[in-house]
């Protein structure tokens, strides 16, 4: 590898890995895994002729997608784990049941998110939607005010975005 190439080899895995920890909020470990992986993807399309021009953002589009596919594995293995652990609950609550007539009841995360669901759906359109473009499509305050009209600013965004979140917490007590 030449030294220009070296040089633009650092400079890309110093942004792309700030931004998989600061955007994307990838440990450092993970970041520099999911890096290395991105540039042998990109090495690999270069070798074969798919790729001519590579710059910055083609480099930060592949990290977010290795990114957002290592995120979805974690969570998968986090349900099955969650799946295992609630029939491993069950099975011990049905034996002091059977065995030793204690009853336990239990408060699962089933149910805290059926709670949370529920509280979700009675919130207004407008706060479900700030929610959602917040912490599920990942957008920036700023993006959101760009994206929904009666929001004049990231601080705006900020503002209400609080309030409905707090909006949501107050139901969910009820639920």
């Amino acid at each position: 590898m030449d030294d220009a190439c070296r040089l633009y080899f650092n400079l890309l895995e110093k942004k792309l890995v700030a931004y998989l920890t600061n955007w994307l909020k990838w440990d450092k470990e993970e970041a520099l895994a999911i890096f290395a992986d991105s540039f042998l993807v990109i090495y690999q399309k270069v070798v074969e002729g798919q790729l001519n021009d590579m710059n910055q953002s083609y480099a930060k589009e592949i990290c977010k997608r290795l990114g957002a596919n290592n995120y979805r594995k974690a969570i998968k293995e986090k349900e099955r784990f969650s799946e295992y652990l609630h029939h491993t609950q069950t099975s011990y609550v049905n034996d002091l049941k059977s065995l030793y007539g204690i009853e336990i009841n239990l408060t699962t995360d089933e149910s805290r998110s059926a709670n949370a669901l529920k509280a979700f759906s009675v919130l207004d359109e407008k706060c479900q939607e700030l929610i959602k473009l917040r912490y599920i499509e990942d957008f920036s305050h700023q993006e959101i005010a760009g994206k929904l009209k009666n929001i004049s600013g990231a601080d705006s965004s900020k503002t209400l975005l609080n309030r409905c979140i707090n909006k949501w917490k107050e139901l969910m007590k009820k639920y």
